[in-house]
């Protein structure tokens, strides 16, 4: 007999060929043996369905039974039936409930009767509690809030049952010469007798697959007495690890289980360095011929994300006038001052993922709304007494499920100029 898990991904799996089978026969290309075949696909998905539900119903019958079969552990009811007002307080009513002969608070078993809502995920087959649904949903609205980058990209939720999408982004345009612009559309004079040449619009698709990303915890029997100090350190250290990793995917990503990061990206632009440029620096050119590069459409979204070893380099640029030169980044009233924190208009960011002075990456000029991440089911949050019970500590598990890439998958060729292609993603190559 399958797992349960083994029947989403039967599932899953099955939903994926049926999308597939409509996207390679779209409109008159679609015949009775493709109908036919999406058919049975749909008639092995309900059959599929009905055995997820019947095994759903054995494990709340048994979770029921469990519950039931441990009369040595009293449920206390909680004044006024508050919710947990803290992630640390709801932490030590664990450490009670899973203590032989301890009480368990109603409020906890709650939280597991509430498990269909999809913001948490049911550990009761394993002896465990979930996170409250407020704790867990606020550890990743504060890494998205706190992340300089991960605020700025666009987000799209996928419905429950589906693993992985393929969205339409935009038009597969990769050169704004005559017969490529909007991905092959052509119009032209016509004389009266003649006629025109047909054309028609080419879209880009790509494709998004969830993979999860997990935080461990496990919480000692004498740190679970402090709520407060709890609550504290675990939110801080979890929010700032989560917002690091997927900080430095959307900057470094391979795409291989996590996300493709612009450095990585096919529609990356590298900028040349200057003729008899000294190693690992950082000139005026430089940044001129970045911006001459990035898409006219991301002028007014883009920012410069940098390493922060790079600031004296441009607290030191300047500008050749005959035989002296203008600094080009400096407040009017001097040094006294503090920088602008613009260069050319555009926010300047330092992040820790930007690569070390002199290597590409070290200077980045980006525009995150043309980045997509996917994601389901926002933050699920379990609690397990098991796994370390040899050891008096409780394990927690936070898990977000999600993937991302640029929705640009070429550089962009100009209609006229000197052939130089554009982007949303531009930096500056290696000096060394």
């Amino acid at each position: 007999m399958k797992s349960l898990q083994e029947l989403r991904e039967q599932r899953t799996a099955i939903a994926d060929k049926l999308h597939k089978l409509m996207d390679d026969n779209p409109g008159a290309k679609w015949g009775d043996e493709h109908q036919k075949i999406y058919d049975a696909g749909m008639s092995e998905i309900k059959g599929v369905e009905a055995e997820i539900t019947r095994y759903e119903a054995i494990m709340d019958i048994e979770a029921a039974n469990r519950r039931t079969e441990r009369p040595e552990v009293q449920v206390t009811l909680d004044a006024g039936d508050r919710p947990f007002q803290t992630f640390g307080e709801q932490l030590q009513a664990i450490a009670r409930a899973s203590t032989p002969g301890g009480t368990v608070d109603k409020r906890l078993l709650g939280i597991m009767n509430t498990a269909g809502s999809g913001a948490v995920e049911s550990t009761g087959s394993e002896g465990g509690f979930l996170v409250q649904t407020d704790f867990a949903t606020e550890l990743m609205n504060r890494t998205y809030n706190n992340s300089v980058i991960m605020s700025k990209v666009r987000r799209r939720s996928l419905t429950n049952g589906a693993n992985s999408i393929e969205i339409n982004a935009g038009f597969d345009e990769t050169s704004r010469a005559n017969g490529s612009r909007w991905g092959g559309v052509t119009v032209g004079r016509t004389s009266e007798l003649s006629t025109g040449t047909a054309s028609a619009p080419k879209w880009k698709k790509l494709r998004f697959v969830l993979n999860d990303m997990t935080g461990l915890f496990y919480a000692s029997d004498d740190l679970l007495e402090d709520a407060a100090m709890l609550q504290a350190d675990v939110t801080e250290a979890f929010t700032g690890e989560f917002e690091f990793k997927l900080q430095d995917e959307l900057i470094n990503g391979d795409g291989a289980g996590k996300f493709l990061g612009v450095l990585n990206s096919p529609a990356l632009v590298s900028v040349s360095k200057e003729t008899q440029q000294a190693s690992a620096t950082i000139v005026y050119e430089n940044i001129v011929k970045m911006y001459a590069r990035l898409w006219a459409g991301s002028w007014l979204r883009s920012e410069w994300y940098i390493n922060q070893d790079i600031l004296p380099q441009l607290l030191t640029m300047s500008l050749s006038v005959g035989t002296g030169g203008l600094p080009v980044y400096m407040p009017p009233s001097g040094a006294a001052a503090a920088p602008f924190g613009t260069l050319l208009g555009r926010p300047i960011t330092p992040i820790e993922q930007a690569a070390s002075l002199g290597t590409v990456g070290d200077i980045i000029l980006a525009d995150f709304s043309q980045y997509e991440v996917i994601e389901k089911g926002g933050t699920r949050a379990a609690s397990s007494v098991h796994l370390k019970f040899d050891y008096n500590q409780t394990t927690f598990r936070w898990k977000i499920r999600n993937d991302g890439m640029p929705l640009w998958s070429s550089v962009l060729t100009p209609y006229k100029g000197t052939g130089n292609t554009q982007s949303p993603f531009i930096v500056l190559a290696t000096r060394s």
